[in-house]
């Protein structure tokens, strides 16, 4: 009996001796050779993650408020199997403050076995946040990178002021602001020069985000130095438009008098304050700017004219933007208003267009708690989105323009019954408020108030049917996905607007009636008399 027991634990110890050497051969494995130096990354499940990968110098110091520089090169080989450090920024609902400048890293995931030169397609996804907050370290592309064989890439970015600082002082060359785009740049940049290390194709690169990174999606197609570093793009609840260099500047000028930084040292002086300082700032500023070196146009002036890059582009937006804008997360509450409050709001907002917006927008028999703030959310999204923003009838418009100068479109609306929203607020109906499509395509999202755990049986399966469209644009610059709803692509006279929706209910809507679900003539009309 002792010998049969010797025997077990030697052969025990010999298996966990194989194993260890077999496990340690797989690390060595997932060693990459990039510019910068080499990488190692970890396997989990099916698919390879290298995370914390520099591909732009710290900005801090003289480097703060410069377009981003090339890292240092490291003689060892890197650990990638921690996130670097998201950028600067204030809590919120999706991030925890942190203060550390040195935060420009890309993360890249890709197929188990993927290796180099395999040439698979690529997706640069740019987080949301509304350019003040957010990292790319939330945005986990394991779902779609093992699901559509495709390797996925997320970035950290400069944001609020230190992302985006308008001011004379600071100005080099033209450029004012958009110091976080340029980032962005910068990380298609290393993508070009070294994705194919990872198994992918530089050739093959959709970039696209939600909100702000829909947003930052668009701005990169109008830049004229980001031309070639992309093939195809989505932008989801999409603003297109940007604040013209003359009048950002003079918000700049605003924010470092209240910074206590003024005449010819304002750059200097900007430049020796503590991070602290321009997280807690009021009124950070954080919005592309137009007029610039790098950015002489926005992206929905280019669709005006005719000349936004044509390259097949999935956009859309949800049903219900608004009714997440009216949240409040620190509290878990929603503003809400009685009928005469509301009636006001409507007043006060649209003057003599009113009547007209409260036989559309009518206060019903059945009132409930949060009424007016289902009603308020409507009128609200409408008048805040200027020309390229992010309401219905303005994305419909940004669609439009896409189609009418040759890019091939796929339109869609985010349109579920009601799916979970940021948090729970008794007795609310997020119904598909800003930024809660996001767990349906990333259900592994580091935010713990918004990922797909939350998903019930119906809307996982419309999880899994976003992951297949969006995969299948990824790879083949078109939705069409096999054993799904056909997609057809979207046409000015006809649409139409693909609309998601739970128990395989998704179908493809005709834009007159997306339209008409939206009252688009009437905020055309509204809008036109401006």
């Amino acid at each position: 009996m002792r010998n049969v027991r010797n025997l077990t634990v030697f052969a025990a110890s010999v298996a966990a001796l194989i194993s260890g050497s077999a496990l340690a051969q797989a690390q060595a494995d997932l060693v990459v050779s990039t510019g910068g130096g080499e990488v190692r990354g970890f396997a989990k499940q099916d698919v390879e993650n290298f995370f914390g990968i520099p591909y732009a110098a710290p900005p801090k110091g003289d480097l703060r408020w410069k377009a981003p520089q090339p890292p240092a090169f490291w003689n060892e080989v890197r650990d990638a199997t921690n996130y670097g450090a998201a950028c600067p920024q204030a809590e919120g609902l999706d991030s925890v403050r942190t203060t550390d400048e040195d935060c420009l890293f890309v993360n890249v995931q890709r197929p188990a076995g993927a290796k180099e030169n395999d040439k698979l397609p690529v997706v640069v996804l740019i987080h949301g946040g509304g350019w003040k907050t957010g990292s790319g370290n939330n945005e986990n592309l394991n779902a779609i990178v093992s699901g559509s064989k495709v390797v996925g890439v997320t970035m950290n970015y400069r944001l609020g002021h230190l992302g985006s600082f308008p001011h004379p002082a600071l100005e080099e060359n033209g450029d004012a602001g958009n110091y976080g785009i340029l980032d962005q740049q910068a990380a298609l940049r290393w993508v070009k020069d070294n994705i194919a290390k990872f198994g992918g194709d530089p050739e093959q690169v959709t970039v696209g985000g939600e909100s702000a990174g829909g947003g930052s999606a668009c701005q990169l197609l109008a830049a004229p130095s980001a031309n070639g570093l992309y093939s195809r793009a989505f932008m989801m609840s999409t603003p297109c438009d940007a604040i013209p260099k003359e009048t950002a500047e003079k918000t700049g000028l605003e924010a470092a008098k209240a910074l206590g930084c003024e005449g010819d040292d304002a750059a200097a002086c900007l430049r020796a304050l503590p991070v602290d300082a321009f997280i807690d700032a009021k009124n950070v500023f954080s919005r592309p700017v137009s007029g610039t070196t790098f950015l002489p146009k926005s992206g929905w002036e280019l669709m005006k004219e005719g000349t936004f890059p044509k390259v097949p582009v999935l956009i859309g937006g949800n049903r219900d933007e608004g009714r997440s804008f009216l949240t409040d997360w620190e509290s878990r509450s929603v503003k809400t208003w009685d009928e005469e409050g509301y009636e006001k709001l409507v007043r006060d907002t649209y003057g003599k267009d009113a009547d007209a917006v409260l036989s559309v927008y009518s206060w019903p028999e059945n009132a409930d708690r949060y009424t007016g703030t289902y009603l308020a959310a409507e009128v609200m999204m409408a008048n805040r989105s200027p020309e390229g923003g992010l309401s219905a009838c303005k994305t419909n418009q940004i669609t439009d323009r896409l189609q009418q100068q040759g890019s091939q479109v796929w339109a869609y609306e985010f349109a579920p019954a009601n799916g979970p929203g940021w948090f729970e607020i008794p007795g609310y109906v997020w119904g598909t408020g800003h930024a809660v499509e996001l767990p349906y395509l990333i259900p592994d999202r580091g935010n713990f108030a918004n990922n797909g755990k939350a998903l019930s049986a119906d809307h996982k399966k419309l999880s899994d049917t976003m992951l297949a469209y969006w995969g299948a644009f990824i790879r083949a610059g078109n939705p069409a996905a096999e054993g799904q709803p056909e997609w057809p692509a979207y046409k000015t006279e006809g649409g139409p607007v693909m609309t998601l929706r739970e128990n395989d209910k998704s179908a493809a809507l005709p834009a007159v009636a997306f339209r008409s679900r939206h009252h688009c003539d009437l905020w055309d009309t509204i809008a036109n008399r401006k």
